[in-house]
């Protein structure tokens, strides 16, 4: 299962805020349509409904794969370079379990 969470973002433009929907975890194989999006770079890409302003903005996410039972978990350290490992989103993904591989990586390129 995929998991959204709702959050609010600033303009860079008109400075408004609007919501977006941020995913902490893709489940590719509960969820395919989100492995394009993701691949495609969609869910990096937010819309100000306010002026239509598109902004890129990378962010924590788990990429998951029942079927090949791997993870890749796409996280960027702090503003401090310190980065914090949570397991929530694993345990929410439901696969602290044998058998699965976990892959770190901090740029979406090499995801």
């Amino acid at each position: 299962m995929s998991f959204p969470i709702s959050h609010e973002f600033v303009c860079e433009h008109c400075k408004k805020q609007f919501p977006v929907t941020l995913w902490q975890s893709v489940n590719v194989e509960t969820d395919p349509r989100l492995k394009g999006e993701l691949m495609k770079r969609r869910l990096f890409q937010f819309h100000c409904p306010h002026c239509r302003t598109v902004m890129d903005r990378e962010y924590d996410i788990l990429y998951h794969d029942m079927k090949r039972s791997f993870l890749v978990w796409l996280k960027h350290p702090e503003d401090n370079g310190v980065m914090t490992m949570l397991s929530e989103p694993l345990e929410l993904a439901g696969v602290l379990r044998p058998g699965y591989k976990l892959r770190l990586v901090t740029k979406y390129g090499a995801l």
